[in-house]
């Protein structure tokens, strides 16, 4: 039997991006003021997904902190750990939740789903299919036309050989295209959000 305790039916969104989503509770003005004040939104529930790379797509997601859902509180924003106030969760994340959860006068619970990387190019949060999709810019190599010359991305061309293709994002360490979509999006893709948030 499984059973399960302090569920909440509300509005759930995911936060992503890089270093801005990334700047956490603990290095805002007033840091400590406001990791004390977070017991105050119970109803604002709080996840982060654990940084993770791979090149398949996966189902499932690790948490960084104790727990993988929790209300908001002290505890929570800090990951309950001898972090002190350096506070593990999305300043960015939370601080929109809190507010919207505020404006709502407590009436709606919030989700806050926390799936970020800071340092790293959108195309490693970017799928297979968006990267190759030219109705939005994709940015994967097209053959060009009748010809076999020597272009690449940095020249600024509108076409590239294939073979000859370098894409930016893979020049670096750290994750690689769609890496972080692998790990780090798809197996959210099953959840229901209202909206998503990229900083």
């Amino acid at each position: 039997t499984i059973v399960l305790d302090d569920i909440a039916f509300g509005d759930v969104f995911l936060c992503s991006g890089q270093s801005n989503m990334e700047m956490t509770v603990g290095a805002v003005f007033d840091a400590e003021e406001e990791v004390k004040d977070a017991i105050n939104y119970p109803n604002v529930r709080l996840a982060t997904v654990a940084k993770a790379t791979s090149d398949i797509p996966m189902d499932d997601v690790a948490s960084p902190t104790y727990y993988s859902w929790a209300r908001s509180s002290p505890e929570s924003i800090t990951g309950n750990s001898t972090l002190g106030w350096k506070a593990v969760f999305s300043a960015t994340c939370y601080f929109f939740g809190r507010d919207l959860y505020q404006s709502m006068n407590g009436t709606v619970p919030i989700g806050l789903l926390v799936s970020c990387w800071g340092g790293q190019k959108v195309e490693t949060f970017s799928s297979a299919d968006a990267l190759a999709d030219e109705t939005c810019g994709g940015t994967l190599p097209r053959a060009r036309p009748g010809g076999n010359d020597n272009y690449n991305l940095r020249e600024g061309l509108p076409y590239w050989d294939a073979a000859d293709y370098e894409d930016s994002a893979d020049l670096a360490d750290g994750p690689k295209s769609m890496q972080l979509w692998n790990a780090m999006i798809h197996p959210l893709l099953p959840m229901r959000f209202v909206a998503a948030l990229w900083y």
